[in-house]
This record gives C-alpha cells, structure tokens and sequence, in this order.
C-alpha cells in the first residue's frame, strides 16, 4: 500500500490492526463498489454537469459480488492476509460511467469526460491483482462487460 491521501492511510492502518490482532485473519481490499438499483454512481450519470475522469482506473465489482466473496471466505480457514476481491475490467470512471447510462436509460454519449485536477490528491490507477481471489473462490467477480447494471444475473 501506498496512500496517497488521509482516508487511505486510515485503511492501511487499519489493516496493519487487523493483522496484529489476527494473523489468521482476511484482510480483502477492494477497488470500487457499485449497485445496480441504487447508488451514487447511478445518481451521477444522470447529473448533465457531472465530469467523469478518465485519468481514474478502478475495477468496479457489483456490492452484492463482494459480498459473496466475503461470506466464502469467512468460512474458509485455508486463505488469510491480504486478498484483492475487485472486478475484471481496469476502466476509468467515464467509461464505468457510460455502462451505468446506458441501463437507466440516458444516452452515454452525453456524459462528459476530463482529466481531474493535477494536483489531487487521490489514486489514479487502482488496479488490483485478482489471480488469487479468482483462483480460489467459488463466487463469481465479473467486470462490467458481463455483469453490468440492467443485465440479469447470469453468473449464479
């Protein structure tokens, strides 16, 4: 981990917490979360002002899929430390933006994309490695391309 601003040194500590108090335990870091009925990303790209980065990668991963994850993996005694649990595809958050349009019906074209500013203090590429989550859970971590708002649940 390298944070970059207050929030993700909190969770690094915490995570450094974690692992003292229970070697054993599972530390999972995820990379962006999203709804398909709800949410604040569903709010944003129906906000005509709103700017999406595309200087922004994340790997978004449905809550529910995660979720899942989680419950697998807290009744497995076979994996601890850190895991990442995130979604397949690396996309900026205009792309990710554009997916979320198109299922509650706003033309995704229409959304507008930019750099942030340079001197935020935020990630800018937070892609995660999943070979070991994929490897070893039973429950699916699709990217948007298959697992996308307004699409049924094919993957149970």
């Amino acid at each position: 981990p390298d944070p970059v601003h207050a929030y993700g040194a909190a969770k690094a500590e915490a995570e450094v917490r974690v692992a003292d108090a229970d070697p054993g335990a599972v530390i999972v870091r995820t990379s962006l979360l999203w709804r398909p009925d709800r949410g604040p990303q569903l709010v944003l790209v129906q906000d005509p002002s709103v700017t999406f980065f595309t200087d922004e990668v994340r790997c978004p991963l449905r809550a529910d899929r995660l979720a899942a994850a989680c419950l697998e993996l807290v009744a497995r005694r076979d994996v601890h430390g850190p895991l990442h649990v995130a979604g397949a595809d690396a996309v900026d958050r205009l792309t990710f933006a554009r997916a979320l349009a198109t299922a509650v019906g706003r033309d995704p074209d229409t959304l507008r994309g930019g750099p942030g500013a340079p001197d935020a203090a935020r990630p800018r590429r937070l892609v995660l490695d999943t070979t070991l989550a994929r490897a070893g859970l039973d429950s699916p971590l699709p990217g948007i391309a298959g697992d996308g708002p307004g699409r049924e649940d094919r993957h149970r």
